[in-house]
């Protein structure tokens, strides 16, 4: 694999006036080259060190956004592809930012989508669940959107296709929703439905879930379970904050149970 493409022009930047959260980012350029590199416990170190400098307990820097291509770069060719996309995915994530304008890095991640998002087809099923976490973080739905639900009709591994369900869902909360609801029966992988389960929530459309059922349109049949609270009534308030939220999980399984005995029904 060609390692001088990723780094090109790396020498060429200022990054002893850029700043992460150890002061100069003048180690960046050694770090990026210890990533190309053939050493794997080098490339450890400088994956630990940059998850320490350029996000450090997630927040970002001017030398955040400049490492963006070279990280990007180095991920295309081949090298630990997985383990640096999840780092892009976390820069775009974040909106801790220190010393750099608002957005900035985000947008650095973003530029970078014509080169990742062919990643989505990658023969590994983790680069492919990675990737689509890490595009959709870039809120970039022009671009990513389309890619995200192309890659969802090919997708055979229920890992990624959870995770591809969950990109459109953050960045399009209706098209989710939509695809939530052909993947919410029995008969698909529990991760697929588990993904599912939170992108109508999400969206804001429990109907997916208890449409038609009559004690949703009665509203109001108490479960000392769910701690008090109006069982099937009020499923979205348990995920944002409401009487239940400290026992989400008991609240999806009632969800899914409850698509198991529809299905059976």
């Amino acid at each position: 694999m060609d390692l001088v493409h990723p780094l090109d022009g790396l020498d060429a930047r200022a990054w002893s006036s850029l700043s992460h959260a150890y002061g100069s980012a003048e180690d960046v350029p050694d770090l990026l080259r210890a990533l190309a590199g053939a050493d794997s416990d080098e490339a450890d170190e400088a994956l630990s060190e940059l998850y320490g400098n350029v996000l450090h307990q997630g927040t970002v820097y001017a030398a955040s956004a400049e490492a963006v291509p070279f990280l990007a770069g180095i991920a295309v060719a081949g090298h630990r592809t997985a383990d640096l996309l999840a780092l892009l995915g976390a820069l775009a994530e974040s909106q801790d930012e220190w010393g750099v304008a608002t957005g900035a890095v985000r947008a650095a991640v973003a530029g970078q989508l014509p080169s990742l998002l062919p990643l989505l087809a990658s023969p590994d099923p983790e680069v492919r669940r990675t990737a689509a976490w890490t595009v959709s973080h870039t809120r970039a739905a022009t671009l990513a959107l389309p890619a995200l639900r192309t890659r969802w009709d090919e997708e055979p591994e229920p890992a990624v296709r959870a995770e591809i369900l969950t990109g459109i869902a953050r960045l399009d909360p209706e098209d989710g929703a939509v695809l939530a609801a052909s993947v919410l029966e029995p008969s698909h992988p529990a991760g697929v439905r588990l993904a599912a389960v939170f992108a109508g929530l999400d969206a804001g459309v429990p109907s997916l879930f208890f449409g038609g059922d009559p004690r949703l349109q009665a509203g109001r049949e108490s479960d000392p379970e769910l701690c008090g609270a109006k069982r099937h009534s009020i499923v979205p308030e348990c995920f944002v904050g409401g009487p239940c939220s400290v026992r989400p999980l008991l609240v999806l399984d009632v969800v899914l149970d409850h698509m198991e005995r529809r299905s059976t029904a």
